[in-house]
C-alpha cells in the first residue's frame, strides 16, 4: 500500500522535480549533491557552516516549504511498511514499487548530511551517543511539525530512515577524520625527512 493508494499523495510526491517521475532522477541529483558536500568538507572544513545552512535550508524546502496545507492529517506507525510495500522477496528480491523505494532512500540520504556537518562544525557532536540521538529528534520535530500543520503525515518509518541516514552521515564524519589525520601524518614526514637533508 502506497501513500497514492492510501489517498494522501493524489499527484506526484512533493519530492518529485521532474513531472511524472518514479523519483530516480530525484535520487541521482540528491546523490550528486551529498558527494559535492562531502567533497567539500573534506577538501576544507571552512566550508561546514555554509553547507550546514544551505542543507538546513534544503531540508526545510522539502519537508515543509514545498507542501500545502492540508486538513487530512494522518499517522502512519506501521514500522518498515515502507520495506513491505516496495520489496518483495517472491522470486527473488525485487522492487515492487519504485516510487515509494525511492522515497525510502531519499529519506535516508535526506539526513546524511546532518551525520557528517553537524560533528565538524560543534565539537559535542562528535561523540555518536550525542548525534545519533540528534538526528532522531530533529526528524521527530519535523515528523511532528507536519502532522499538526497539515503539511505532511507523521511517519514512523520515516523516524528510522532519518536517523539511519544520520548514522551513515556521521559514518562518513569518521572516514573523514581519518582521512585528515593520515593527510596530517603524511604531511608531518615530509616535513621531518625534508629538514633532516
Amino acid at each position: 500500500m502506497t501513500l497514492i493508494s492510501l489517498g494522501i499523495l493524489k499527484e506526484d510526491p512533493v519530492w518529485v522535480l521532474f513531472p511524472g517521475s518514479d523519483g530516480t532522477k530525484e535520487l541521482i541529483l540528491t546523490m550528486l549533491f551529498l558527494f559535492v558536500m562531502f567533497w567539500l568538507v573534506l577538501i576544507s572544513r571552512r566550508c561546514s557552516i555554509p553547507l550546514f545552512v544551505i542543507y538546513i535550508l534544503t531540508l526545510l524546502y522539502f519537508t515543509m516549504m514545498c507542501r500545502t496545507f492540508s486538513d487530512n492529517r494522518k499517522l502512519l506507525n506501521g514500522l518498515f511498511d515502507t520495506i513491505r510495500n516496495s520489496l518483495s522477496m517472491e522470486g527473488g528480491l525485487h522492487i515492487t514499487d519504485r516510487v515509494t523505494f525511492n522515497a525510502m532512500l531519499l529519506n535516508i540520504l535526506l539526513f546524511v548530511p546532518m551525520g557528517y556537518l553537524l560533528p565538524t562544525i560543534f565539537k559535542l557532536f562528535t561523540k555518536v551517543w550525542f548525534m545519533i540521538p540528534m538526528g532522531l529528534i530533529i526528524s521527530l520535530i519535523i515528523e511532528t511539525t507536519q502532522y499538526f500543520t497539515g503539511l505532511g503525515v507523521f511517519d514512523v518509518d520515516d523516524l528510522f530512515f532519518n536517523t539511519l541516514g544520520t548514522a551513515l552521515g556521521f559514518l562518513l564524519f569518521r572516514l573523514l577524520v581519518i582521512l585528515e589525520r593520515k593527510r596530517e601524518k603524511r604531511r608531518k614526514n615530509i616535513e621531518l625527512n625534508g629538514n633532516s637533508l
